[in-house]
């Protein structure tokens, strides 16, 4: 059995780099709306608001992935498929 000890993270090293990833574009949204409030010149304000639209699309992406379970391996024939349960409504079924 592994433990999560400092030495030992028991963490796949995908989640570990959605955290990272997660971390260092939150980091970059804080000081690109930091810098806006600072700015004054139309074209700059433009070029990191872009920034900040791509930031949060990048944001949106990797909480999407990391919520983002796949199907079950090998998950069994459902109620449906042996002809019972809702997805039955209207079959025919063997006697």
């Amino acid at each position: 059995m592994l433990f999560a000890t400092p030495g030992n993270l028991s963490l796949p090293a995908a989640v570990n780099e959605f955290m990272e990833e997660h971390e260092k574009r939150q980091r970059d949204f804080e000081r690109y709306n930091a810098i806006l409030e600072l700015t004054t010149d139309p074209a700059a304000r433009a070029a990191i608001e872009d920034l900040i639209r791509q930031t949060c699309d990048r944001l949106s992406k990797i909480d999407k992935a990391k919520h983002h379970r796949p199907p079950a391996q090998n998950p069994g024939p459902s109620p449906a498929s042996k002809g019972r349960g809702r997805g039955a409504v209207g079959q025919a079924t063997e006697s």
